[in-house]
């Protein structure tokens, strides 16, 4: 019993060593690949029209900019990450836009990140950005 009660404590020794630096080694890639731009790359637009985002896919780097522009005639809140299951890109969590009203971000952090409509879920798409 003493040599299974060893094992487990070592066990959990170990597993709890391997979370933690897993987590500090995950929060310092995270804060090195968020780091602010001193320069502004070039700017894309992703548009919401008839019930659609174009385009679906924009692919970045690092410093650029993607502006979500709304023309249809139906308020949009746009969310990143899957639907119900928001994340925060660029200190934005999700965003309302009436018709013809715009938001800007500046793509901060290598990925991939998936964005859509919270309200219609089906409008949807996502942007990567290398570093």
């Amino acid at each position: 019993m003493n040599s299974r009660k060893t094992w487990m404590t070592a066990s959990l020794l170990l597993i709890t060593t391997v979370i933690i630096g897993g987590l500090s080694v995950s929060a310092h890639i995270a804060k090195a690949s968020a780091a602010t731009c001193s320069s502004r790359g070039q700017i894309y637009q992703v548009v919401f029209q008839n019930n659609h985002a174009s385009p679906e896919n924009t692919y970045a780097n690092r410093c650029d900019r993607i502006q979500f522009v709304n023309r249809d005639a139906v308020t949009r809140s746009i969310a990143f990450g899957p639907h119900e299951k928001h994340i925060a890109y660029s200190g934005i969590l999700e965003r309302v836009i009436s018709k013809n009203e715009s938001f800007t971000i500046t793509l901060t952090s290598a990925g991939l990140y998936p964005f859509h409509d919270h309200f219609h879920d089906e409008v949807a798409g996502y942007f990567s950005v290398t570093k």
